[in-house]
């Protein structure tokens, strides 16, 4: 609902020209690297103990396939947070907190162009929920080759 009303007035020619983008990052539970959770963790200044336990909880991953009724063997997962698992999600807000500070980071550059809204409204560049990201932005190519250097950092660092 908010980013229906911060995109409502996106054609009024006064407002400068805008552009949304939206990210839905696939997959995404089964893409997150292990060593970069227990680094986001580090960062924000959690103990070595509970980040063991984190570590030891979501890299304990083995799956078997199952065809006709038959067990296949077991095969080791190297990265991904584990569906329904209670910690999982909390584990994937914190590393993506990292994409929305980064993109938060564009505001300090002087080449960057704000997405144009009314004086009054607060200024938002983007938006989260789950696994979706919207980023408001302007179209100059600065702020657009901007965004896509920080996407790919963030595909880079925790990957």
């Amino acid at each position: 609902m908010l980013a229906q009303e911060i995109t409502h007035g996106i054609k009024k020619p006064n407002e400068g020209d805008n552009v949304v983008i939206k990210l839905d990052i696939t997959k995404a539970y089964d893409r997150v690297s292990w060593p970069y959770t227990c680094l986001v963790l580090r960062r924000m200044g959690l103990g070595e103990m509970f980040i063991d336990l984190v570590w030891r909880t979501v890299s304990n991953n083995w799956y078997s396939v199952i065809i006709n009724g038959v067990r296949h063997g077991f095969f080791y997962s190297t990265k991904g947070l584990k569906q329904g698992d209670p910690l999982s999600p909390s584990l994937f807000i914190l590393g993506a907190d990292i994409l929305s500070r980064m993109l938060n980071m564009l505001h300090h550059h002087q080449r960057y162009k704000n997405y144009q809204m009314e004086i009054r409204e607060p200024q938002i560049n983007h938006l989260s929920f789950a696994d979706d990201i919207i980023i408001f932005s302007s179209t100059t190519r600065d702020t657009l080759l901007m965004i896509l250097k920080t996407l790919s950092t963030y595909e880079s660092v925790s990957d």
